[in-house]
C-alpha cells in the first residue's frame, strides 16, 4: 500500500512541476502519469476509484508523449483532452483518498481531502478559462496566470502532504505517524 501512495506522490510532482533545462524537459509528464498509473494499480483493491485513476492515467501517458523533447508543452489539438483527463485524474484521485480514509475511520483526512478537491476544481476551471482568455488578451491575463500558478502550487503542497500523512498513517511499517 505504501508503495502505491509513494508512486502517486512522485507522479503528481512530475506532472505539475516543470523541470526544464534550456527548454528541454528533464522529467517528462509521461513518466509522472506512468507513476500515477502504477500507484493506482497497486491501490485498486482498496477502493474502486484507484482503478479509475489508473485507467485515466494510461491515456495521459500517450497524450503527453508528443511533448517530450519539444519546446512547447503539447500540440494544440491535444491540449483540451489533456486538460480534461488531468482534471478527472486528480478529481478521482482525491475521491479515492476520501473513500480510503473514510473506510478506515479517518473522517478528518477525508474532510481535508474534500476541501482540497473543491479548491482544485475551482483553480483548474479558472485556469482553463483564463488560458482561453489569454489567447485573445495575453497582457491582461499575465498577472492572473501567475496568481493561479501560485495558488495551484500551494494546493499541490497541501495535497502532497496529505498523501504523505495518509501513507504513513496506514502503513504499519512506517516509523512516522500523524497521531
Amino acid at each position: 500500500m505504501a508503495r502505491g501512495f509513494t508512486l502517486i506522490f512522485w507522479g503528481l510532482i512530475l506532472i505539475f512541476i516543470e523541470f526544464r533545462i534550456d527548454r528541454f524537459e528533464i522529467a517528462p509528464d509521461f513518466i509522472g502519469y506512468a507513476l500515477i498509473a502504477l500507484g493506482g494499480h497497486s491501490l485498486w483493491q482498496y477502493t474502486h476509484e484507484f482503478r479509475i485513476v489508473r485507467n485515466l492515467a494510461a491515456p495521459l501517458i500517450l497524450i503527453s508523449l508528443p511533448a517530450f523533447g519539444q519546446p512547447v508543452p503539447l500540440p494544440q489539438v491535444l491540449m483540451i483532452p489533456h486538460a480534461v483527463l488531468t482534471f478527472l485524474l486528480v478529481w478521482f484521485l482525491l475521491k479515492a483518498v476520501i473513500v480510503f480514509c473514510e473506510e478506515r475511520g479517518r473522517t478528518d483526512f477525508a474532510d481535508h481531502t474534500r476541501l482540497y478537491r473543491w479548491v482544485y476544481a475551482g483553480i483548474a476551471i479558472f485556469a482553463f478559462l483564463l488560458d482561453q482568455a489569454a489567447r485573445f488578451e495575453p497582457e491582461a491575463a499575465a498577472d492572473f496566470i501567475n496568481l493561479i500558478h501560485f495558488a495551484g502550487l500551494v494546493l499541490l503542497c497541501f495535497i502532497l502532504r496529505l498523501l504523505y500523512v495518509v501513507r504513513h498513517e496506514f502503513d504499519p511499517d512506517s516509523p512516522v505517524t500523524s497521531h
